[in-house]
């Protein structure tokens, strides 16, 4: 037995079936296409006699794909006479598996900012005039299986309130 998928392009995957194999063995991936149409051909063994009937297969979605951040590379300038409370930044990022929902972490926690868990808003939790010039802060996208980790790069700089 053969299935084909063809796609709009026309190309063929044909992947041939013994009498043990299982349709499972066909590579069908949701992030590429959620439904394929397979042309199912019978034939007998002589080649002789033939039928066909098409099959469309929607796919449902497994967590098989990392977070990405968008807009990368990120940096910050920030005041070191920003009240604390403040959110100063806001990751961007997406997950291309369907009901995955992006949580995000400060990767080792820092001293100055932390995160909200369910935005990627960073705040500001400590008074910056003590803070260093320049670090680097990292946070961790997470969809429930994967992490994905990205470094900001700030810079505090001096409000003399001019």
């Amino acid at each position: 037995m053969n299935f084909q998928r063809k796609s709009e392009a026309e190309c063929l995957l044909i992947c041939k079936l013994n009498p043990c194999q299982s349709i499972k063995d066909i590579l069908l991936c949701r992030e590429s296409a959620d439904s394929h149409v397979l042309t199912c051909v019978v034939r007998d063994s002589g080649q002789m006699h033939s039928d066909s009937t098409l099959l469309r297969v929607q796919i449902s979605d497994i967590s098989d794909s990392p977070p990405v951040f968008l807009g990368i590379p990120y940096s910050l300038a920030v005041s070191d006479s920003t009240p604390v409370g403040t959110a100063v930044f806001k990751v961007d990022a997406s997950d291309p598996d369907i009901g995955d929902t992006l949580t995000f972490r400060l990767q080792p926690a820092n001293t100055f900012f932390s995160i909200v868990e369910a935005t990627g808003s960073l705040m500001v939790i400590k008074t910056l005039d003590t803070a260093p010039t320049t670090f680097t802060v990292s946070i961790v996208a997470n969809d429930g299986k994967f992490d994905t980790k990205v470094n900001i790069a700030v810079t505090v700089y001096q409000d003399d309130g001019i």
